[in-house]
């Protein structure tokens, strides 16, 4: 989820506000790793598309990774960007040996309404990473916004990842030594200081934040920011000149 290519000095951060070591953080950790098709991958790193956690996690999130479970449940939010392109989901238990025939595919269509949850091991902290890093424009906020399928509470669920996100990568961190061993930013957010943040931006709606972008705090947000985990095995290619 968040890529291999992520600034030295984003990881850092990262790593202070989660309560990691200095230089600890591996992307290639499997809490960060989801397997993809190429297309969609392609798509993930143009921001045409997003995993979504839960509201709760958002509102009660704690950066130190003390959420209960081993897996987390993930919604699929097109952006418009991914508009008439066909997901696929093997829906039998295929076993290894076996081919996949075309009765073992379901198809799902744009804006993919039925398609659905996802549950993976991958840790929410690493999906609020990636919706900062990849929706670093209004342009591509707003192509969630012209998804026409996607509620108010879609959007601002979105933009609470936005505001967590912005909270990390505008950390003033000490010297180094006095990060050196994990934990020792475990209170550095609590949920109270995510909920404060997000509504230093307004309690608005996602049509009063989104319909004036210029002056207005979403794009405060926004600038400055560069088992069933197999079911989508393809997606065509798409043109992205907008996206």
């Amino acid at each position: 989820m968040l890529p291999r290519d992520t600034d030295d000095n984003l990881l850092t951060k990262l790593e202070y506000a989660w309560g990691l070591g200095y230089q600890t953080l591996n992307v290639d950790n499997s809490l960060n790793v989801l397997r993809l098709s190429s297309h969609l991958h392609y798509l993930l790193e143009k921001g045409a598309w997003i995993l979504l956690t839960e509201d709760y996690i958002i509102k009660t999130y704690l950066p130190n990774g003390a959420l209960g479970g081993e897996t987390f449940k993930y919604r699929l939010i097109p952006s418009v960007c991914c508009g008439a392109l066909p997901l696929e989901r093997v829906v039998r238990q295929v076993e290894p040996q076996e081919p996949i025939t075309p009765a073992d595919i379901h198809h799902y269509f744009y804006p993919y309404a039925d398609f659905p949850l996802l549950e993976s091991h991958v840790h929410p902290r690493f999906v609020i990473a990636s919706i900062g890093v990849r929706i670093h424009s209004i342009d591509r906020l707003l192509n969630f916004k012209k998804n026409g399928s996607l509620n108010a509470e879609t959007i601002d669920t979105i933009v609470g990842c936005l505001a967590i996100f912005r909270m990390w990568r505008e950390l003033q961190i000490p010297p180094r030594p006095s990060f050196l061993h994990p934990g020792a930013m475990e209170s550095a957010f609590g949920a109270g200081q995510v909920i404060e943040e997000h509504e230093a931006f307004g309690d608005q709606t996602a049509d009063a934040m989104l319909g004036e972008v210029e002056g207005s705090s979403i794009a405060e947000i926004v600038s400055g920011q560069e088992e069933n985990e197999d079911w989508i095995i393809g997606m065509e290619a798409c043109q992205l000149e907008n996206c």
